[in-house]
């Protein structure tokens, strides 16, 4: 029996040795990898270090360069830059020989009259003339004020409103009264509101 507890014994300090050996293993293993994550972490710093230092160094550099706003020194008498010809930096090709077939384009008469009649349409211009009446069709430009028994109530005022007599975008019976006025009148006007 003795020799059985003897061959025990040695399996089991064989199993801690073994055992201590793997830990021992995994300890170098772990201090290998925080030492490589400490060296990144020193050489990612430096880096930054480095960085930051050449970027506060450029950011110097523009600010300490001086800003000339005489502008004229750089034109020659005829107003044009100094030393810059447009041929050195722009080929223009040959355009004399481009032809363009006008039969391919059709714009029939109906499209003119109607582009004429949209670009006319779009450069209407408020008239101020205090001989003009303000009639059915027309365009104003109107100030008021809304009260109902002397007192002005919310949303019921504006000033510069466009309005179109005859829209009826008003209430009713508000744009004919506008009708027959001359620009700069003032008048009181009376609805009834629904």
């Amino acid at each position: 029996m003795k020799k059985e507890v003897s061959n025990n014994e040695e399996l089991s300090l064989s199993k801690q040795r073994k055992l201590a050996k793997k830990q021992e293993i995994a300890k170098r293993k772990r201090n290998s990898i925080i030492a490589k994550i400490v060296v990144a972490l020193v050489a990612l710093a430096i880096i930054g270090l480095i960085v930051l230092l050449v970027v506060k160094d450029q950011i110097k550099k523009a600010k300490s360069v001086e800003v000339n706003a005489n502008y004229s020194e750089y034109i020659d008498d005829n107003g044009k830059v100094k030393n810059v010809k447009a041929t050195d930096y722009v080929s223009i090709p040959d355009y004399n020989n481009i032809t363009a077939a006008l039969s391919e384009i059709e714009y029939p008469d109906e499209s003119v009259e109607s582009d004429i009649e949209t670009i006319l349409n779009n450069k209407k211009y408020l008239d101020s003339s205090e001989s003009l009446v303000a009639a059915n069709g027309d365009k104003v430009n109107i100030n008021y004020k809304g009260s109902v028994d002397g007192v002005e109530f919310d949303g019921g005022s504006a000033e510069g409103a466009d309005l179109e007599l005859g829209s009826g975008s008003f209430i009713d019976n508000f744009e004919q009264q506008i009708e027959g006025h001359k620009p700069g009148d003032e008048f009181d006007v009376n609805v009834t509101f629904p």
